[in-house]
C-alpha cells in the first residue's frame, strides 16, 4: 500500500511538472528593442535637447493656449508662477544620494546644493533628452519586396522634473507598410523605468499592433506615457521626495514592406514632452525637406530627427 501511494505520488508530481511545462511554454518574453550594430549608428540622426528650453516655451505660451492643449487651471497657474531655476533650487533640498539616484553628477550636485548659485548656472544642471533615429536598411530581396526596419530611441541623462505623459512616433516616406509584430516579431518597444528611492531599474518591451499604426499619415505611434508615476507599495506621494519609478528610456523598432522596389526612402522619429492626457496623434508627410508630425492636444514641444537610406539588393 505505502509503495502504491509512493507511485501515485510521482504521477501526479510528473503531470504537474508537465503541465507547467507547457504554461510556460505558451508564454512569449519579449526582448528588448537593442540599438543597431556600431556601423548603422555611425549614420544615425541623433539630437539633443533641454528641458529648460522646453519649459521655458511652454511658459511663454499664453494661458487660452495652454488651456486648448488640456492643461488645467492650476496647471497653468502654476506654469506661470514657477521658474525653471525654482524647480531646481526645490530639488536641491534633496539628499546626495537622491540626487544621484536622478542621474546627476558631483559637480551638478554641487550647484544644486549651493543656495548662492546664480540661474546660469543652475541652467546647466538642466536635463537634457538625446534622441535618436536611424533607417537601419533597405533591401529589395527575391520575393520581389523591399524591406526596411527604423529604430528610434530616447534617454534622459538626468531625471527631468515634469509630470505630465510623454509619447514618442515613428514616420516614413513611400507607400512601404506596416508590418505589426505578428507579422515578423520586429515592430515592438521597451520602456525603462527607474527607482528614484532605490535606483533599481526595471523594462518591459510591448509589441506594436495594427492599433499603433496612423494608416493615412504612414505612421506609428509609441502610446503616451506618464514620465513619473508611484511605484508599487509606496505610502509617500509622488513628488520631489516620493518613492515613484521614472521612464528615463524607450527605444522603438518598426519593420516595413512593399511590394516591387524603391530606392529611396526617409524616416523621421519624434518625441514629445509636456503633454497631456492620454490621445492619439495626427500626422502630415510633407516630402521634401521633412515629416509634419502633430501630437493631439499639442505637447509644448515635438522633437523630430530625420534620416534616410538608399536600397540595396540581396
Amino acid at each position: 500500500m505505502k509503495i502504491r501511494k509512493i507511485i501515485i505520488f510521482c504521477l501526479i508530481a510528473i503531470l504537474c511538472m508537465g503541465l507547467s511545462t507547457n504554461i510556460f511554454a505558451n508564454e512569449e518574453v519579449l526582448k528588448p528593442v537593442e540599438p543597431p550594430s556600431e556601423e548603422v549608428m555611425e549614420r544615425a540622426t541623433v539630437k539633443v535637447y533641454d528641458e529648460y528650453d522646453m519649459y521655458n516655451s511652454l511658459q511663454q505660451q499664453s494661458p487660452a493656449a495652454l488651456q486648448a492643449k488640456g492643461y488645467t487651471q492650476q496647471d497653468i497657474q502654476s506654469i506661470k508662477s514657477t521658474t525653471y531655476e525654482s524647480l531646481l533650487r526645490e530639488r536641491g533640498k534633496l539628499s546626495t544620494d537622491e540626487l544621484k539616484n536622478y542621474g546627476y553628477s558631483d559637480a551638478q550636485i554641487a550647484i544644486l546644493k549651493n543656495p548662492n548659485s546664480t540661474d546660469a548656472e543652475l541652467r546647466s544642471a538642466s536635463s537634457k533628452i538625446t534622441v535618436t533615429t536611424v533607417v537601419e536598411k533597405l533591401e529589395h530581396l527575391k520575393d520581389n519586396y523591399t524591406y526596411s526596419t527604423v529604430y528610434l530611441e530616447w534617454m534622459w541623462k538626468t531625471i527631468p522634473t515634469s509630470r505630465y505623459t510623454d509619447s514618442a512616433a515613428i514616420a516614413w516616406t513611400g507607400e512601404m507598410a506596416f508590418m505589426p509584430y505578428s507579422e515578423n516579431n520586429k515592430s515592438r518597444y521597451t520602456l525603462w523605468k527607474r527607482n528614484i528611492a532605490t535606483k533599481a531599474e526595471a523594462m518591459k518591451t510591448t509589441p506594436l499592433t495594427s492599433n499603433h499604426y496612423v494608416q493615412l499619415g504612414r505612421a506609428v505611434q509609441i502610446p503616451e506615457f506618464h514620465l513619473s508615476e508611484r511605484a508599487s507599495g509606496a505610502t509617500s506621494p509622488v513628488g520631489p521626495s516620493g518613492s515613484y519609478n521614472v521612464t528615463f528610456k524607450g527605444a522603438a523598432r518598426i519593420a516595413l514592406k512593399y511590394y516591387g522596389t524603391l530606392s529611396f526612402m526617409q524616416a523621421q522619429g519624434a518625441y514629445a514632452h509636456y503633454s497631456i492626457g492620454v490621445s492619439g496623434i495626427s500626422i502630415s508627410l510633407s516630402w521634401p525637406p521633412s515629416i509634419s508630425i502633430n501630437f493631439s492636444k499639442s505637447p509644448y514641444a515635438v522633437y523630430r530627427a530625420n534620416d534616410s537610406c538608399t536600397v540595396t539588393e540581396r
